[in-house]
Formats: C-alpha cells, sequence, structure tokens
C-alpha cells in the first residue's frame, strides 16, 4: 500500500469533515422530526465518527486511481 503524500492527508481530512458534519446534520434532523429524541449512547456518537471516516476511506481509495492517473509524467517516446 502507498502512504499519501502530506498535501494530501489535509485534503482527506476536509472530506472526512464535510462527511462527518453533514451525516451530523442529517441525523439529528431525522431523529428530532421522526424520533422525537437526540439518541446520545456511546454507540451512536460512535457511529458519528466511523460512518463518516468509513466512508472516507472509501471515496478515497475509488478515486485514487484517477488522481494518479493525473498526476503520472507524460510517457517518454
Amino acid at each position: 500500500m502507498r502512504i499519501p503524500k502530506l498535501s494530501a492527508l489535509p485534503a482527506f481530512l476536509r472530506l472526512w469533515f464535510v462527511l462527518f458534519f453533514s451525516y451530523l446534520l442529517i441525523k439529528f434532523v431525522f431523529n428530532l422530526i421522526v424520533l422525537d429524541w437526540i439518541d446520545l449512547r456511546r454507540a451512536a456518537l460512535q457511529e458519528l465518527l466511523v460512518l463518516p471516516l468509513g466512508q472516507s476511506v472509501v471515496f478515497w481509495l475509488i478515486t485514487w486511481r484517477r488522481r494518479a492517473a493525473t498526476t503520472a509524467p507524460p510517457p517518454t517516446v
């Protein structure tokens, strides 16, 4: 497995933060409107952290080849 460049880490953290914030907002609104309460159990709070992290990793791995292909030097003849 290739270690990402240092400049890729902030981009990954931004991706995780966007997914975390959107998931938190959607879950909060859904719980308030549908369930009429906010779930603050440990499992629910861990889900808030782990689910966006998993989504970020999957998205990062899917787009890794495209990013690597665009940054690769042109072939020499």
